[in-house]
């Protein structure tokens, strides 16, 4: 099977020019980038068995053929994207685990077919200990960090941008471009994996697309990393045509 998306905003699209796509990746803070398109996905039947990160440093896989989310065009903006049922428990398990304990931030773009979901982007430990990009509750997606939890609104069957930024035992949520901030009482110190479309309890996993997930080594809400953030902006607007 071969699949063509070329109008994704990457570096290997424009090599001379600093798009979006390139600047994001340059960023000192970037970990990785996962987009739904051919060059870096492993298909079986245009069931998604790898998702590779352009830099070739991590990737998302599923064993399990029966828990593979499915590919499916045109529907992100007029691009592809991953997804994921709720009746089949479908996920992807993030190869590497990145670390979580200082400051760390993590990117998404979904959406929801159905309110009682959950998993969107998730690293689920004991107890309430978490960092997550969850959807909570109807027309609620939830960004989580040790026991504390902040919310704002993800309508079902609307695409949505979630970043989840945290520096230590503070963290802060910005959805479709209004950022909110909570104080944790307790730190991360999960070392349970990061999954995609789910959760490591796989209790109401998610129902939806995905188009993008990403993560950042440093809080990439901070001034410090503005123009990381803004790159991050500039990528959701070029590609999907949304609000970061």
């Amino acid at each position: 099977m071969v699949l063509h998306y070329p109008n994704i905003v990457l570096p290997q699209n424009f090599p001379t020019a600093k798009r979006p796509g390139e600047r994001l990746i340059s960023s000192p803070i970037f970990q990785n980038l996962f987009v739904s398109f051919d060059q870096f996905l492993t298909l079986e039947d245009t069931r998604i068995s790898s998702w590779a990160a352009p830099s070739g440093l991590n990737t998302f896989t599923q064993a399990t053929a029966a828990k593979r989310p499915l590919l499916t065009g045109n529907v992100a903006n007029g691009r592809p994207a991953a997804w994921f049922s709720d009746a089949r428990a479908d996920y992807l398990t993030l190869t590497t685990r990145p670390s979580t304990g200082g400051a760390f931030s993590m990117a998404a773009v979904f959406r929801p077919a159905t309110s009682l979901t959950q998993g969107v982007f998730c690293s689920v430990g004991a107890g309430a200990s978490k960092v997550a990009i969850d959807l909570t509750n109807t027309n609620f997606m939830g960004a989580r960090c040790g026991s504390a939890s902040i919310f704002a609104s993800a309508p079902v069957g609307a695409w949505s941008v979630a970043i989840l930024a945290k520096n230590a035992t503070t963290f802060r949520l910005r959805a479709n471009g209004v950022t909110s901030v909570v104080t944790a009482h307790d730190n991360d110190t999960s070392t349970a994996p990061f999954l995609l479309g789910g959760q490591t309890t796989t209790v109401q996993p998610f129902n939806g697309h995905v188009a993008l997930a990403a993560t950042f080594s440093g809080d990439i809400l901070d001034a410090a990393n503005a123009s990381t953030l803004q790159a991050l902006v500039d990528y959701c607007k070029a590609n999907y045509n949304l609000a970061a």
